[in-house]
């Protein structure tokens, strides 16, 4: 399906969570190879290691927006404002089901991807997981239109 491995970073403090991050990107039967920090400042630090070219951009940043040290909207904002790094393809993956998170980081984020809570909802999630996985592997994320207008 793919020449390399599709190179995702999962922010997750969850190892539940992880696992199913984990389970859901198996099931897609795509090639990828993830790297998973626990935390919003060893994500804001792996995103200055990217920058810096010490390690390889990821295609997507799969990222949680209930992290300790720093939440996820923090790092998907940090991420936008740099030019190094805002044409990184950020998926939202939460739990949180709150208009609130949806609208702060909706904006900012390429895709929002609830977690799933049954097994109608995990066929649903892997299918769409696949679809984020493949875009982002294929294509130049741009941030989305509305960036400037987040509040």
């Amino acid at each position: 399906m793919t020449e390399r491995a599709i190179r995702v970073l999962l922010v997750e403090d969850n190892p539940a969570d992880t696992l199913l991050a984990k389970e859901l990107i198996l099931e897609t039967g795509l090639n990828v190879h993830m790297n998973t920090v626990t935390d919003g400042e060893k994500a804001i630090d792996m995103i200055r290691r990217i920058k810096k070219g010490e390690l390889e951009k990821p295609d997507l940043v799969l990222l949680d927006l209930n992290l300790p040290r720093r939440r996820g909207d923090e790092v998907l904002e940090i991420i936008r404002k740099d030019g190094g790094t805002k044409s990184l393809c950020v998926a939202i993956f939460t739990g949180s089901h709150s208009p609130e998170d949806l609208r702060k980081a909706g904006c900012r984020a390429n895709a929002y991807l609830k977690k799933p809570i049954g097994p109608k909802e995990m066929d649903e999630t892997i299918i769409r997981l696949r679809e984020i996985l493949l875009f982002s592997f294929n294509s130049n994320c741009e941030p989305p239109d509305n960036v400037g207008y987040c509040g």
